[in-house]
Formats: C-alpha cells, sequence, structure tokens
C-alpha cells in the first residue's frame, strides 16, 4: 500500500526492487531507469494487485518491468515504455517476465502489450483500464471499468467514480434491505 513514484536508476529498478518479498497494493508510478526494470524488478516473489503506470526507460531498449520467478497477479502494468517519441526507438516490453506464472493481469498502453520471456500466462488481458483521472494522479477505477471483473478487483484501487446505476423501489423494499 505504498506510492513509489518519480525515481530514476541508472542501472535497473528504477521504481522498486524486491527479492523474496510479497508486494501488493502500490501504485508505482512515473519512475525511470536507463536500461531495464524502470517500475518493478521482482525475483522470488508475489506481486498482487499492484498499478504500476507511466514508468520510462530513457535509452532506446530495454524492459519496463522484469519479474523473475514469481507468482503474479491482478495487477495493471499501462502506459509504460521508452520515452522516445519515435516507435522504431521503442522496445520496452510492457512485461518481461522468466519461469511465473501469470493469473488476471491487465496490460494497457504500453509500448507494447505483452508479455515477454517465458511463463504461464493464462486469463491476462489487455483493456483500458479507465482509471478515474489520471491527469491529476487518481488511479482509481471507473465503476465500468474492466478490471473489477477478472476474480476480484485488478490494480491497487477500488472504484471511485463512474456513473452509479439506481433502481427504483417502495419504501417498504428500501426498509427490507
Amino acid at each position: 500500500n505504498n506510492v513509489i513514484a518519480g525515481n530514476h536508476a541508472v542501472n535497473s529498478a528504477g521504481g522498486l526492487r524486491a527479492t523474496l518479498g510479497r508486494m501488493t497494493g502500490n501504485l508505482i508510478v512515473g519512475n525511470t531507469t536507463d536500461h531495464a526494470a524502470a517500475g518493478v524488478e521482482v525475483i522470488f516473489g508475489e506481486i498482487r494487485n499492484n498499478t504500476i503506470v507511466g514508468n520510462l526507460i530513457t535509452q532506446p531498449s530495454g524492459l519496463c518491468n522484469m519479474i523473475w520467478f514469481a507468482q503474479v497477479s491482478n495487477n495493471i502494468f499501462a502506459f509504460n515504455g521508452s520515452a522516445f517519441p519515435f516507435p522504431e526507438a521503442r522496445s520496452g516490453v510492457g512485461l518481461w517476465a522468466l519461469e511465473c506464472s501469470f493469473l488476471c493481469n491487465d496490460l494497457w498502453g504500453n509500448d507494447v502489450n505483452e508479455i515477454g520471456g517465458l511463463g504461464n500466462s493464462g486469463s491476462n488481458f489487455s483493456a483500458d483500464p479507465l482509471f478515474c483521472n489520471p491527469a491529476a494522479g487518481d488511479y482509481h477505477l471507473d465503476r465500468q471499468s474492466p478490471c473489477l471483473s477478472c476474480l476480484g478487483l485488478v490494480g491497487a484501487f477500488e472504484a471511485a467514480c463512474g456513473v452509479t446505476s439506481v433502481t427504483n423501489a417502495t419504501w417498504s423494499r428500501v426498509k427490507n434491505l
């Protein structure tokens, strides 16, 4: 349940590097590195219910997020990539992994919306997570977000904006509720 934002590393792990740990409920945003793992680098652990957004590699090659031998579930990896404006200079895969188990991760708006490397990649998807107001730093989800329906919450934050449906009811029905 941390916010890890605006950090820079020369070699790897601009945002966070964790070994043998559990990383849950974090917002990892706006971190940079020259070579690899602008957002996160996780080795032998679990990464669950995190929102990993807008992390950039400052050199024209590399991997945005690297995970090795871990369980990776219910995370949002969005808008991660290379800081270069030219498509031919971009090579930052949204998520690179080695021997990991993946379940219900959303990869959206990254330079490359796929999981590179080796691992089991079942039930992942690529859909706009519908953040409430990312320009203002609000990464809560809209009530219509596809991240609210994949074996529980995907990402670090619940729904906090959007349309709430209204049902007409008699007063006696409301009291019974």
